[in-house]
């Protein structure tokens, strides 16, 4: 199985209910209006066919409220190789919900210039934080990738279990050969986002045993200027699975990955 993996807020699993859809999905409610749910559905790796199976729960939960979908995180997993019977696509995603009203912006936060906007120079901040951020990982230094990361996103990777994996990931992997950014693309406010400057940096990297990861790095400009991570997405395939694929596959996998290259 090759496995996608996307990192953005932090979450909880709670106790079970049962959504229209016949999937199991657990839920929680953090605080009055809110809600966390959590499925797994068999046969697609797409997101927003998973949100859409969501609706339900969410229009049930919110009542004669109206309700909107907020942060998410998900993961993914296909069949490496034709033929397995038993391997299908499958998503697993955690979906904020809030009913009524959305909450509007922290009037306390410090509020950045509007006047502002990405320059060259910016454009080589992020590609430069965006390769140390990777190097660090691929070292084992998860203290230094852990300082580049936005408070919220980092409560989720400081857990052990994604540092062991990641551990076991790079131990067998071996060192890395290249690692690249590929694109940086700016956003001014995206729908559904607080109120800011954001860039995603997609990026690539290649080893001497076939193995390789790529994946994109969601980053917020903060008030002071600077940029922090709040978004990892990067699908990665091992030396054995990486000698798994054929080679006339290679390219479908690397797609479902969402691999830019």
């Amino acid at each position: 199985m090759l496995a996608r993996l996307c990192l953005g807020v932090l979450v909880a699993l709670p106790a079970f209910a049962l959504a229209s859809t016949g999937q199991a999905v657990r839920v929680q409610q953090p605080s009055p209006g809110h809600y966390e749910l959590t499925a797994t559905f068999d046969g697609s790796t797409d997101v927003e066919t998973a949100q859409r199976l969501l609706v339900p729960e969410a229009a049930k939960r919110c009542g004669k409220q109206p309700y909107s979908l907020g942060h998410y995180t998900f993961s993914t997993s296909a069949p490496v190789a034709p033929g397995n019977g038993e391997a299908t696509p499958q998503i697993t995603i955690v979906q904020q919900v809030t009913c009524g009203a959305s909450a509007s912006a922290d009037p306390n936060r410090p509020q950045q210039n509007d006047d502002w906007h990405p320059g060259p120079a910016d454009q080589e901040i992020i590609r430069k934080r965006t390769l140390a951020y990777l190097e660090a990982k691929d070292r084992d230094d998860f203290k230094s990738a852990l300082a580049m990361v936005a408070e919220p996103t980092r409560g989720m990777m400081a857990h052990s279990q994604w540092q062991d994996a990641r551990r076991a990931f790079n131990a067998a992997a071996g060192p890395v050969s290249s690692r690249e950014v590929i694109a940086i693309s700016w956003f001014d406010h995206p729908p559904g986002a607080p109120p800011g400057w954001y860039a995603t940096a997609d990026y690539t990297a290649t080893y001497a045993s076939a193995a390789f990861y790529c994946g994109y790095l969601a980053w917020m400009r903060q008030p002071d200027g600077s940029f922090a991570m709040i978004r990892e997405d990067e699908g990665k395939l091992s030396p054995s699975q990486a000698a798994a694929v054929p080679p006339d596959r290679m390219a479908s996998v690397k797609a479902q990955l969402g691999c830019k290259r």
